[in-house]
């Protein structure tokens, strides 16, 4: 049996983290998460988790500048994440949402940990 799509995804940045939302599917036990950076083509991606919910919260983002000039004019990158329905028979067809991530302050980076699970 095949799972159809993510009718959405929601994408917001708070910080350094991305929190994701997305329209639930008929079947789906979970759904996996993968994100790849702009310049990167989309087998690039990484599998960055699983949720059994709809909703999940990337809290390993890069946080990725590129020194274009003075510092005013940096740019942070942007990502794209892809969320797939999966079940006992496997992974399916997601859906893809882009977000240009807001250039951190010294005060997102300084906060920024990571914890390991």
């Amino acid at each position: 049996m095949s799972l159809g799509s993510p009718s959405y995804i929601t994408l917001t940045q708070a910080g350094p983290s991305v929190g994701l939302v997305w329209g639930a599917v008929t079947g789906a036990t979970f759904y996996q998460i993968t994100r790849y950076e702009d310049h990167a083509t989309f087998t690039d991606r990484i599998e960055i988790g699983r949720s059994t919910t709809t909703s999940f919260t990337d809290v390993t983002v890069p946080v990725v500048v590129y020194d274009s000039g003075p510092p005013s004019t940096y740019l942070a990158a942007g990502w794209s994440y892809t969320v797939s329905a999966g079940d006992s028979g496997g992974i399916y067809s997601g859906t893809t949402r882009r977000i240009e991530m807001v250039r951190p302050t010294v005060a997102d980076v300084q906060s920024f940990t990571i914890t390991k699970p």
